[in-house]
């Protein structure tokens, strides 16, 4: 039985506050791209947001979150993501890196 909770902790440390989260900010749905271009500023060319996709983990650096929300991103169909925030926080059982972005569709 000790070993089952000492099991279970690692586990749930391991995991920790790993999460990719998507919110859609229209109803429509789009056929899923092969290539998505990330950008940090606001594009030239005119856009709708499709939604935000936000991920979240304590083990992850932030270029294999940004990976995570560019994979997301083509699933949704979105043509390019902006990345709004990538930093950390304090999470339940550490230090945890966050990056989110919003999903663009080119007009």
């Amino acid at each position: 039985m000790r070993i089952m909770r000492i099991l279970f902790l690692f586990l749930l440390l391991l995991t920790g506050c790993a999460t990719l989260s998507y919110f859609p900010s229209i109803d429509r749905v789009y056929t899923p791209t092969s290539h998505v271009e990330v950008l940090f500023r606001e594009p030239q060319k005119d856009y709708i947001i499709i939604g935000k996709i936000i991920s979240e983990g304590d083990i992850w650096s932030h270029k294999t979150l940004l990976e995570k929300i560019k994979k997301k991103a083509m699933q949704v169909g979105a043509d390019a993501i902006l990345v709004t925030e990538a930093g950390h926080f304090q999470g339940e059982f550490g230090t945890c890196q966050k990056v989110e972005a919003l999903a663009l569709k080119w007009k």
